[in-house]
């Protein structure tokens, strides 16, 4: 009996860290690997989460400037797979970086490097809803 509630402990504690991840200072890669890692301890322990909710608990942190992006994919009328989420999440990391060097090349060509290199690491903002 006791096996089984440090077990069930355990779960709802590897849930819960589930919901509370962040992105702080991460990339894209790095943030989809922590949400990986975290589902795979929760299978380990015989439980599981479904995909769905897993999706949404990618989505909900996104900063603002995905917006577009979480909305194209809450509104797809065919489920989306992880693996083609992550795929297409780091693909859109990429184009707004290379939006977001664009745009600082034309104000301040000194800029634009240091601002594609630290594009999400130190975002604060609100995740779009």
């Amino acid at each position: 009996m006791h096996h089984q509630t440090t077990n069930h402990s355990r779960i709802i504690r590897i849930k819960n860290e589930l919901h509370n991840v962040s992105m702080n200072m991460l990339s894209i890669s790095e943030y989809l690997m922590q949400i990986k890692a975290t589902v795979d301890n929760i299978s380990a322990t015989g439980s599981h989460v479904d995909v769905e909710d897993i999706i949404l608990y990618i989505l909900k942190v996104l900063p603002t400037t995905y917006c577009l992006f979480t909305t194209s994919i809450r509104t797809r009328s065919t489920p989306i797979s992880l693996d083609e989420l992550y795929a297409i999440l780091i693909s859109e990391e990429i184009n707004l970086l290379i939006e977001q060097a664009a745009v600082s090349t034309k104000t301040d060509p000194h800029q634009a490097l240091y601002s594609a290199k630290t594009k999400n690491r130190y975002y604060k903002g609100k995740a779009c809803l």
